[in-house]
């Protein structure tokens, strides 16, 4: 930013704590624009949406009083404006006067009859909206100085980010929606709907006292739905809930985990490799990874299986391995780590290990997977951040 820009600090302060207050984009920009009508001597100023494959032009901010010409709401046919020049521009449309510029027989003049015209084309998150323009119905005696289009060209950039927000407001409000929807319909409608239809294939099954309709085969599918329905409230519960930071051993919560895995898996067999003083800091939520990727190593590596955890500590990160003697993991469940997303191939299936997945991201950590003739080994590598630095507690990637 230039000096002479620097010198107009009260417009671009005025502007600043603008942008700091919470509110509508739209009324960010018209308040916006008015601090920039004012600073650049301008009568109006007014925010535009473009839709150029119908020509579709229409004011959505705007200082303007609803009764004056250019008020929010207003539409016209894009080629009856200036803003069609704006629009396919890389930078602003400079229109000092009109008239002495030679643009008295352009179609806005005729249709608007406006003397000064500045229109600077807007993006929002890469893709073309519209423009914001200042216009009067007297020309400026001066064209636009140096300091009048930086200054300009950071009000726009401010309104620019502001519509990004919000956009993003909206779309993550609405992704919400459908996921309480969903999880709703997932949780209650299917689980409860799948509990009495069991019950009732139990019933039948004791009273034919047939033996083609093994009640065991009949129940394993619904079984597996009223599972995935439980995995379904854990994952909502973990993504939902804000939880604070706090210095976790790795040894407890390893040994823990281990100890109530042994009483619902007598089969398995676990072991701990761990120095006492491997501690972390991250959410609690680490404690739900690990004890998910040790049950799926008891759970679908065998008859008798051994499960072993291991942990290494070095200066900028922890390693965490669970290893398992099994078939080892199948290339759809090891997608789940390599895409980040679930793919029509994943389905249900790895729903468990998004939710591991999702977890160390929020760490900044990763999980690599490793399967060899002995069985599948996975280890979760998390960030120990120096003394004084706060580790990210968001997903880095945008898949979530």
């Amino acid at each position: 930013m230039t000096q002479s820009l620097l010198e107009s600090d009260e417009p671009i302060s005025n502007l600043c704590d603008l942008m700091d207050r919470e509110l509508p984009a739209t009324t960010i920009a018209e308040q916006a624009m008015e601090i920039g009508a004012s600073y650049l001597g301008l009568e109006n100023g007014h925010l535009t949406n473009i839709a150029t494959e119908t020509d579709h032009w229409e004011i959505i901010a705007s200082t303007d009083p609803s009764d004056g010409s250019f008020p929010v709401g207003r539409v016209a046919d894009l080629q009856t404006t200036f803003c069609r020049h704006t629009f396919q521009r890389d930078g602003p449309l400079e229109l000092h006067d009109i008239r002495s510029q030679g643009w008295e027989d352009d179609i806005a003049f005729e249709t608007h009859e406006l003397g000064c015209y500045l229109g600077v084309p807007i993006t929002v998150d890469g893709d073309q909206y519209g423009t914001l323009c200042f216009v009067s119905e007297s020309a400026r005696a001066e064209p636009f100085s140096e300091t009048e289009r930086q200054f300009v060209e950071l009000l726009v950039r401010m309104v620019e980010c502001k519509l990004e927000r919000q956009q993003y407001d909206f779309a993550y409000t609405r992704g919400n929606k459908l996921i309480d929807l969903f999880s709703r319909i997932l949780r209650h409608n299917l689980r409860n709907n799948m509990t009495v239809v069991r019950g009732r294939i139990e019933m039948l099954t004791d009273q034919l006292e047939d033996p083609r309709f093994d009640q065991e085969d009949l129940t394993a599918p619904i079984d597996e739905l009223l599972t995935l329905t439980e995995k379904a409230r854990e994952v909502d519960t973990v993504v939902r809930t804000e939880f604070g930071m706090e210095n976790i051993s790795m040894v407890s919560l390893l040994r823990n985990a281990i100890a109530e895995l042994e009483d619902t898996y007598p089969a398995a067999t676990f072991s701990l490799d761990a120095p006492a003083d491997a501690t972390v800091f991250a959410l609690p939520t680490i404690e739900t990874a690990l004890y998910e990727l040790l049950e799926n190593a008891a759970k679908h590596a065998g008859d008798d299986p051994t499960c072993i955890a291991s942990v290494k500590t070095e200066t900028e990160r922890i390693l965490i391995t669970i290893s398992d003697d099994g078939p080892g993991l199948s290339d759809q469940e090891r997608r789940v780590f390599q895409n980040a997303e679930e793919t029509p191939l994943v389905h249900g299936s790895g729903l468990g290990l998004w939710m591991v997945d999702w977890i160390i991201r929020s760490h900044s950590g990763t999980v690599e997977v490793s399967v060899t003739e002995r069985g599948t080994s996975l280890t979760v590598s998390i960030p120990r951040p120096l003394a004084g630095k706060d580790p990210l507690t968001k997903p880095q990637s945008g898949s979530y």
